[in-house]
């Protein structure tokens, strides 16, 4: 995956994370392009593509909501060390308006980072920078044994 991030991003956080980021079925089929990275925060773009669209012709807000998810998650993935794993536990969206066409654009930001528990928002906007729904994520982390975290990144 192709990350820009910060001039003072740790390269070896950097491969790090490309290497999680990569094993994402997920960021796959949302074709998730990382379009800046700094500690705590994360600006993701989300082609536009018409199978995202309900039955009344704008953008299902699971997408949305995956979206946005997805940016909360990868800022905290910058955050945390190579021995933890992490999960949202609770996920808060207001949908402002519809998403008919185009990009989505989503920044994420972690706005408290607990030993366990943390707490991001993030903001789905359009190309246009019209915000179009704002939510927040609680994030856990827990350390994994080194054995287990190679296995989840074996090739």
């Amino acid at each position: 995956m192709n990350i820009k991030a910060h001039q003072d991003f740790p390269q070896a956080k950097l491969l790090s994370l490309n290497k999680i980021l990569d094993k994402s079925p997920m960021l796959k089929f949302l074709a998730v392009e990382i379009e800046f990275l700094s500690p705590g925060f994360s600006r993701i773009r989300i082609p536009f593509r018409s199978n995202f669209l309900q039955g009344f012709g704008v953008v299902q807000g699971g997408i949305i909501a995956t979206a946005g998810d997805t940016a909360a998650g990868i800022a905290f993935l910058t955050l945390i060390k190579p021995n933890e794993t992490m999960a949202t536990i609770d996920l808060k969206i207001n949908f402002l308006a519809p998403v008919k066409t185009g990009d989505i654009f989503i920044e994420g930001k972690i706005i408290h980072k607990g030993s366990l528990i943390s707490l991001g928002e993030f903001e789905v906007k359009t190309c246009e920078g019209i915000l179009k729904a704002k939510g927040m994520s609680t994030l856990i982390s827990r350390k994994i044994k080194k054995r287990e975290y190679e296995k989840l990144f074996a090739k």
